[in-house]
């Protein structure tokens, strides 16, 4: 099965949907949640998406459970109180969003199988606890400090 990403490029379920540097428009938003809805139905093994600078979008619990993806690569985007399990899920990497404690417990314990972790121009955690032997790649870089008095 084929579907047309925003810039008309044809992708087929084995490689994945890249709709990554997208300028945001209105119009686009039923588009992209056909998107998140054919990587779920589709059995999608790779996922990367991002709006440039100044749209933030939040990840549809759909998308958030599907079992399938071995990769995923977003940013602006980021969880809003969904449930996360990638259980096959090998490689993470997500940059310019708010992750909070609770956010990055879900993340860690919703990933079994996670072996890389990239997380960029990101705020919001405070404390990383990881317990995962197959966790064998975590880059943390550009954290934002917001405010605080020295305690972030």
């Amino acid at each position: 099965m084929e579907m047309t990403n925003l810039n008309k490029k044809k992708v087929t379920e084995e490689e994945g949907i890249n709709l990554t540097h997208c300028s945001f428009r209105p119009e686009y938003e039923t588009l992209i949640s056909r998107c998140f809805s054919f990587a779920v139905e589709n059995v999608v093994l790779s996922f990367l998406f991002g709006f440039g600078y100044g749209y933030k979008c939040t990840l549809l619990e759909s998308l958030c459970t599907c079992s399938s993806l071995i990769t995923l690569d977003v940013q602006n985007c980021g969880f809003n109180n969904v449930v996360i399990s990638w259980n096959s899920l090998k490689s993470i990497k997500l940059g310019y969003l708010r992750l909070t404690d609770d956010d990055m417990v879900k993340l860690l314990s919703g990933c079994p199988a996670l072996e890389t972790m990239e997380l960029y121009s990101f705020i919001g955690f405070h404390r990383l606890e990881i317990n995962s032997l197959k966790l064998k790649t975590r880059k943390l870089k550009d954290y934002v400090r917001v405010g605080g008095n020295g305690d972030d």
